[in-house]
């Protein structure tokens, strides 16, 4: 009779938890609707088509809410909403197809949210929109893009997946980010290095010792000792070949393929223009490769490799740098901006480097952006710039250039709106430390700004302790 108790109690357990996690199931699950539903009532309450100078937008659209679709990739989630005309409309036209697109997109990144209207032209020549811009790898037109309520943000080209912001507005560089994840048409061919050009590749060594037994001046055994296994970085050579020049590219791409694409650390090296000064500094390039597996810092890089991109970049190495600067980003010269490390700081801690690296990542970068907006030969136009600033929808880092100056303008800028992806960066790229040291570390650099100079006498105390603690225990070993 107790063994039918018990059996009872067990069963009666059992039940209970059951009916538990169904209940937690179901509410999880209600949560997720209830949330999904305030998503659209909000993007249906900023939506106003009747705000839209194109009539065909403001008159003959109908937007589908039932059809949803959501991806996530990286720090991006993407969802993207189905939009109809009533009447389908037709365009006559020799070089794009006579069906107009249209959808909406929103981006949550980095805990900003993005929203858009897309209006979609497709080249003649070119498959249809496929309805998301996950899927572009095929399509070639053009993305005419609005806020909801029905301001012109401009257009995006689109080649293959790869993104040109026509109109140069930094409201759309969130999109072409989004669109640049999913894109895999980088042109191979471009990115085959010539021969000889230098790369590394992580190889291991094996050793066995042994201890070699004498008797009267004669060898007569060998003792095994121990084994060892060293891994290191060893310096190579895009191979060479003979004529014709068809079998020299096959044969660089094969070893491409295999030590250079094969691998998110490897593939990040060929993607710019790598100075020997660099490429011979063990730290630097070792580190460098590394950073092929950072998405953040992956981000930023593709912006220099497309075949849409306005500038290359190049990375150098300098011992003639002051002992004050860990590296210097200069401006762009010649359609080139260059990134010089300074080789006399490398001994400091591995993610004390690396945020060198995404700090004078983010300095290319606007280097670009205002390179996007006045071009004079491959170098920025600042006349143009000034000009710009009487304009109505002035990009919002023209702000910075007229508070403060062509020289002085970057920092500013990144201490106030860049300081958040440096921290995202670190923890990704070392997630050992504590949310304080984070801070500290992405503050180095920044503490000469407004920013900076905003904060209490403590906190900036604190900052600095912070990280003066850690640079001083933490290890020295660049890689």
């Amino acid at each position: 009779m107790k063994y039918l108790i018990l059996k009872f109690k067990i069963v009666s357990h059992i039940y209970i938890i059951t009916v538990c996690l169904i209940f937690l199931s179901c509410n999880s699950e209600e949560q997720q609707d209830k949330n999904k539903i305030r998503y659209l009532d909000q993007l249906k309450s900023e939506l106003n088509l009747r705000n839209f100078s194109r009539v065909n937008i403001s008159e003959n659209i109908v937007v589908n809410w039932e059809n949803v679709t959501k991806t996530k990739k990286e720090n991006f989630e993407i969802s993207e909403i189905a939009v109809n005309e009533k009447i389908a409309s037709k365009l006559q036209s020799k070089l794009l197809q006579e069906h107009l697109k249209y959808q909406i997109v929103t981006i949550e990144c980095e805990g900003q949210f993005y929203s858009y209207f897309l209006e979609v032209y497709g080249d003649k020549n070119s498959p249809v929109y496929p309805e998301s811009i996950t899927k572009l790898n095929n399509f070639t037109g053009t993305l005419n893009v609005f806020s909801l309520t029905g301001e012109n943000l401009g257009s995006l080209g689109i080649l293959k997946g790869q993104t040109r912001n026509i109109s140069k507005i930094d409201k759309l560089d969130v999109l072409s980010r989004a669109i640049k994840l999913f894109s895999n048409n980088l042109s191979l061919t471009n990115k085959i290095p010539p021969c000889n050009t230098p790369y590394f590749q992580t190889m291991q060594f094996t050793v066995d010792y042994y201890e070699m037994w004498e008797y009267q001046g004669k060898i007569i055994a060998f003792n095994y000792v121990r084994t060892e296994t060293n891994t290191e970085q060893i310096l190579m050579s895009y191979p060479c070949d003979t004529p014709p020049n068809e079998v020299a590219l096959a044969h660089r791409t094969a070893v491409y393929n295999f030590h250079g694409n094969s691998s998110g650390e490897a593939a990040v090296a060929n993607t710019v223009i790598t100075d020997p000064s660099f490429l011979n500094d063990t730290c630097l390039a070792g580190l460098y490769l590394k950073l092929g597996g950072s998405p953040i810092f992956q981000s930023y890089l593709k912006e220099f490799d497309n075949d849409f991109s306005i500038a290359d970049l190049q990375l150098a190495g300098t011992v003639t740098l002051p002992i004050t600067e860990n590296a210097r980003t200069y401006a762009p010269y010649g359609g080139v901006i260059k990134i010089v490390f300074n080789k006399n700081n490398l001994k400091r801690p591995a993610l004390d480097i690396a945020k060198t690296f995404m700090h004078e990542m983010l300095h290319a970068e606007m280097y670009r952006q205002l390179l996007s907006l006045a071009n004079s030969n491959g170098s920025i136009d600042k006349n143009a710039l000034t000009q710009m600033l009487a304009e109505p929808g002035c990009p919002r880092l023209l702000d910075y250039y007229e508070q403060y100056s062509f020289n002085t303008m970057q920092h500013p800028n990144m201490a106030e709106n860049y300081r958040e992806t440096i921290v995202s960066f670190l923890k990704a790229f070392d997630n050992t430390l504590t949310d304080e040291q984070y801070e500290a570390i992405a503050w180095q650099g920044l503490n000469g700004t407004k920013e900076w100079s905003s904060m209490s006498t403590a906190d900036k105390v604190r900052i600095q302790a912070t990280y003066d603690t850690w640079i001083t225990t933490a290890s020295k070993n660049c890689n």
